[in-house]
């Protein structure tokens, strides 16, 4: 069937289409198959391995993807209406303009009556999916159901999401440009560093997420429900102005905790502003937003920038060794000739070699020429078109990170860990 299959889509002689319609075929692998307009509707595929398949034009209506891997499988115009995806691997998948709304299977039984094939609810399933960085651009998933689903960064630009339900949801660093999101639950989420932009908010709910460092561009929130989300601090909302926490922050720094006070800006929304040569080593910057800030030459050393979001921010010639900046989102930054090589702490008679984390962020398109990241740990991190050109990389920690696109030319990457990183291509 599958030879048919191959000469129907090369419009060859004596092709017939794909058609297993109700069939039942777990964990078969249609992996690197081209099966563009294959019929699957109402098929069990659970457990399937169907990784960069192209399923462009398939007709997957209220079939069963459940645990399926499905790893940049490319679905562009799929119908997937109904369809059921529980913990299925959908991670960088293509979407666009996919049909995933509310459907349900009917057949007639000998007595003439329509019943429906599966007794659940009729729209997508997508508790505990992956699918992180999947592309839904134009993509129908009005009353789609998620839950404890990862779609970070996912892009779900000009996407129908009317009335879905993603409550507990990862959504940290998903774009939503003109995205029609009326009525949906996003209680309970997280849109850390996410984009909304141009959207739709008549009756979204986001009761319970994470919106500290989320970026509103263009936005009616009026008729949103916010109640109880985690929301940024203003800078208005400071006990002190922010020259004077940073002053007495720097008082705190040179007596070693005896004078001044530790800055602590969790939370705080800095987008945009100028601090150039200022001292914030050990400073508490968690979920701070940073995102267009100036901070070139500071000091950083030490500091707690996880989960910050400094979109297009720029902190080159800072010092930041020993820095933390865990799922923080730093898309397209300027780092360049940061020296975030380890922080050697003494304690007594003992030495700590404390390095710089930046473990699972968002440091695509950033500029790192220059800097001394020796011994850094990337672990997880998105690092596509990142430039790394005369870096100093020795020892450091790539495991699992993505570096697709990443300039590595004339950095040095002695005795560097790239187990299990994707796109990595040494000059």
């Amino acid at each position: 069937m599958l030879v048919l299959h191959r000469k129907y889509v090369k419009g060859q002689r004596g092709g017939k289409r794909l058609i297993l319609n109700m069939a039942t075929v777990i964990g078969f692998n249609f992996s690197d198959l081209d099966l563009t307009g294959a019929h699957f509707s109402g098929s069990n595929l659970q457990g399937c391995r169907l990784i960069r398949s192209n399923l462009t034009d398939s007709n997957l209506f209220g079939a069963d993807l459940s645990y399926a891997d499905l790893t940049q499988a490319n679905l562009t115009n799929a119908d997937l209406r109904g369809c059921r995806m529980k913990a299925a691997n959908l991670e960088n998948a293509d979407f666009t303009r996919t049909d995933m709304r509310e459907g349900n299977l009917l057949l007639r039984g000998s007595d003439g009556d329509t019943l429906p094939v599966i007794n659940e609810h009729p729209s997508l399933l997508l508790q505990q999916a992956n699918l992180s960085n999947a592309n839904f651009t134009g993509a129908k998933l009005t009353q789609s159901v998620g839950y404890k689903t990862d779609l970070s960064f996912a892009n779900f630009t000009g996407a129908k999401l009317n009335n879905a339900i993603l409550q507990s949801c990862n959504l940290r660093g998903a774009l939503f440009h003109n995205t029609d999101l009326s009525g949906t639950n996003f209680d309970g989420s997280n849109l850390q560093g996410a984009v909304i932009r141009g959207a739709n908010l008549d009756g979204a709910s986001f009761h319970g997420s994470d919106l500290s460092t989320t970026f509103f561009e263009k936005i009616d929130l009026a008729k949103a429900d916010m109640s109880k989300a985690i929301l940024p601090r203003g800078i208005d909302s400071l006990a002190k102005p922010i020259q004077k926490i940073i002053e007495d922050h720097l008082n705190w720094v040179v007596s070693v905790g005896r004078d001044g006070e530790q800055a602590d800006l969790t939370r705080v929304d800095l987008s945009g502003v100028t601090l150039e040569k200022v001292t914030l080593s050990a400073a508490k910057m968690p979920s701070a937003t940073l995102r267009n800030a100036i901070l070139t030459g500071s000091d950083f050393a030490m500091a707690d920038l996880s989960s910050a979001n400094g979109v297009l921010s720029n902190l080159s010639g800072s010092d930041m060794r020993g820095i933390n900046m865990h799922s923080a989102i730093f898309t397209g930054a300027k780092m360049k000739n940061i020296n975030a090589s380890v922080m050697v702490i003494g304690v007594g008679i003992r030495q700590i070699n404390w390095k710089s984390k930046f473990i699972s962020a968002d440091i695509s398109k950033c500029d790192f020429s220059g800097a001394d990241l020796s011994q850094a740990d990337f672990s997880g991190a998105r690092i596509c078109h990142a430039d790394f050109r005369n870096a100093k990389l020795a020892k450091a920690i790539f495991t699992d990170a993505d570096l697709t696109g990443a300039d590595f030319r004339n950095a040095d990457i002695t005795d560097c860990d790239f187990r299990g990183a994707t796109g990595f291509k040494p000059d």
